[in-house]
This record gives C-alpha cells, sequence and structure tokens, in this order.
C-alpha cells in the first residue's frame, strides 16, 4: 500500500514573501535590509529570521486560522450525480473536482488533514459530520486546502483538486 504524506506548507511558496534585494528603504514604517526576507501579509511588513524561512510557517503567520475550517461538498444536481455513477462504473474509477459539487455544510473541527489522514477509524473523527457517498470533504486551516474524496465510506486523499471551472483554453485532465 503506497502511504501518502502531505507536503508542509513553506512560507516559500506564498505569495506575501519577498526577497528584498537593493537599496535600504523605508517601508510603512519598516526598514527594508538589502538581502533580507519580509512577509508583507500584515500591515507593516515583518522580518523573517534565518530559523524561520526552513520551517513551517511561524505563529504569527497573517494566513493561518485559529480553527481548522471543514467543508462538505455533494454533487449539485442528480444527473451529475448519475453522469459520476456511469463514469465510475465503466472506466473503473473516475476524477471528479469540487466545481461539479456543491458545499452542502461546514463545521470548525479541532483536528488536522493530517491526523484524520493517519487515523486508524476515520469515521471515528467525523461522527457527527454525515458525508455523503461520492462526497467531497475539505480541510482548511488557512495555509494550505486538503481534500478527500469519500468512495464508499472508504476516503482518498485528492492532492490536485480543480476549485474552478476550466476556461476554454484550459484542457480538462
Amino acid at each position: 500500500m503506497i502511504q501518502v504524506a502531505f507536503k508542509p506548507f513553506r512560507c516559500t511558496s506564498c505569495l506575501d514573501r519577498n526577497f528584498h534585494h537593493g537599496i535600504s528603504r523605508l517601508y510603512n514604517g519598516t526598514m527594508l535590509q538589502s538581502g533580507e526576507c519580509y512577509c508583507f501579509g500584515l500591515k507593516k511588513p515583518r522580518k523573517f529570521k534565518k530559523s524561520e524561512l526552513k520551517q513551517a510557517p511561524p505563529s504569527w503567520c497573517p494566513l493561518r486560522k485559529s480553527q481548522v475550517e471543514l467543508a462538505v461538498f455533494d454533487f449539485e444536481d442528480e444527473n451529475a450525480r448519475q453522469m459520476f455513477s456511469f463514469m465510475y462504473d465503466h472506466c473503473g474509477g473516475a476524477c471528479t473536482d469540487v466545481y461539479r459539487h456543491q458545499l452542502i455544510s461546514q463545521y470548525t473541527v479541532s483536528f488536522s488533514a493530517q491526523d484524520f489522514w493517519m487515523a486508524d477509524d476515520q469515521a471515528a473523527f467525523l461522527e457527527d459530520i454525515p458525508v455523503p457517498n461520492f462526497g467531497i470533504i475539505c480541510f482548511d486551516d488557512g495555509l494550505r486546502k486538503q481534500y478527500f474524496f469519500n468512495e464508499n465510506g472508504f476516503f482518498v486523499y485528492q492532492p490536485y483538486m480543480r476549485e474552478t471551472k476550466p476556461t476554454k483554453g484550459d484542457t480538462e485532465t
């Protein structure tokens, strides 16, 4: 069995992180020094310590949420469900995306997506939360969204999930 591990979110992939180079200058009350990294997600830029760049985002990260939000998605209508069931039965599984589903409920939970995925009994984590068959659950901690697909009672981690409908120039995968 293949064990899928979550890629931890790093500040290097954040749009608010900026490496300042060039002449030192004053910006919103902070003197930006050449060769230093800053987070511009706050009102006032904050300088990263050298050790913070190599670890998970710091506790003061503006993207981080205090509690994890759990969203449950289901098909938007019966036609979409029947089309998916047909593809699932005849193609040996089908890829699904969030834009084909609609949000049916949201919850605040005390556990993370990593805790849910590593648990032996995942149903015990979701005992009060109804998840429809072929539904999607999304854990959002503010840093990165983690999606799981409910396949006949077993949850499958979906590392790449399209949230918006593809435009005309995009090719659907």
